[in-house]
């Protein structure tokens, strides 16, 4: 025997169907709402520090160099934090300039989820440290002996810095130095910090950053690395100085 639907049934669970389509609607918009505005917020922070955003996210990176005390480090152990990755010299004096911000800036974050690591081009462990002793360095510096890793971030002008998120994704690049504890930059990295799920990154923005320090205007943008070996392919022996440009 069929048992009869009556109507007060079928109009509430229409009402219900309904009451649930709007509420997954309206969660939807706002997510989409959010994201809009970390977007444009990301992309605000960004172009303060003149730092370019990368438009599409990258699968997460990976290197293994050792320090100048002989222990390996590997990216993949510091995922769960945004990691500032420096590509430098001692010779490239615009690499040279930036290192104390640097400091400041990972003084002030170092106890959050934040880590510098500055990868040193092709100069020996003794060399770096002493650079580190001298100037009281207190980051982590990797030793890029052989320059396999700089040609895979396609480096090609000193200084070089990557941000990379919480996965050890590329998420912005910034070629030359910067003033990296002015205000603009720690308001980058500390919103970088807090936890922001699911956030697709939009169109690049790249802005040419404006120091007020005129130690950074009045040098070169960069240094070129690509005269690390002489002619004859051996390591080239450096000063403090730039190496000539072929």
């Amino acid at each position: 025997m069929i048992k009869k639907v009556s109507f007060k049934t079928v109009l509430l669970s229409i009402i219900l169907v309904v009451a649930a389509g709007i509420a997954l609607l309206l969660f939807y918009s706002g997510f989409v709402a959010t994201a809009g505005s970390q977007n444009q917020e990301l992309d605000r922070l960004f172009g303060n520090i003149g730092i370019l955003k990368i438009p599409h996210i990258t699968r997460p990176v990976e290197i293994q160099l050792k320090d100048v005390y002989g222990n390996t480090v590997s990216l993949s152990d510091l995922r769960g934090k945004i990691v500032f990755l420096n590509f430098w010299a001692t010779w490239c004096p615009t690499c040279v300039v930036e290192m104390p911000s640097m400091e400041k800036l990972h003084r002030r974050l170092k106890d959050k989820d934040f880590v510098m690591v500055a990868v040193n081009l092709q100069e020996s462990d003794a060399q770096v440290k002493a650079f580190f002793e001298k100037r009281r360095l207190s980051f982590t510096a990797l030793l890029d002996s052989n320059g396999e890793v700089a040609t895979g971030f396609a480096v090609n002008a000193l200084p070089t810095t990557f941000v990379l998120d919480k996965e050890g994704r590329i998420v912005g690049r910034a070629l030359g130095p910067r003033e990296w504890d002015s205000r603009a930059s720690i308001a980058l990295f500390e919103y970088l910090i807090e936890p922001i799920s699911k956030m697709s990154f939009g169109p690049i923005s790249l802005l040419v950053p404006r120091f007020k320090s005129s130690t950074y205007n009045s040098m070169p943008p960069v240094c070129d690395p690509q005269s690390v070996f002489d002619q004859a392919g051996n390591p080239a022996q450096r000063g403090n100085s730039a190496p000539p440009r072929s």
